[in-house]
């Protein structure tokens, strides 16, 4: 049992080679460097329900935020980067 699982009492398994949080960050500071003037950059992943409550429990656990049971969307914002997830109800 890992330190967030102790404090939690979450099991939050992680698919593929990283964690998404390291991920997501990997992405926010490649885009905050592209060679380009935005005056925002938005990054929208539709994903299935099982992945969205997976995702949305690793912010949460990360955050220590209280949940507010997003129904279909929520974001997080890494820098200057907005990364919108939604519940792909199709």
């Amino acid at each position: 049992m890992d330190e967030k699982e102790k404090f939690t009492g979450i099991k939050i398994p992680e698919i593929g080679k990283g964690r998404i949080l390291n991920q997501i960050a990997i992405i926010s500071d490649l885009l905050e460097k592209a060679n380009l003037t935005a005056k925002n950059i938005t990054v929208s992943f539709d994903v299935e329900e099982d992945e969205f409550n997976r995702i949305y429990n690793t912010m949460y656990v990360n955050s220590k935020v209280k949940p507010k049971n997003p129904k279909n969307t929520f974001f997080i914002l890494m820098g200057s980067i907005k990364f919108i997830f939604n519940k792909n109800n199709a």
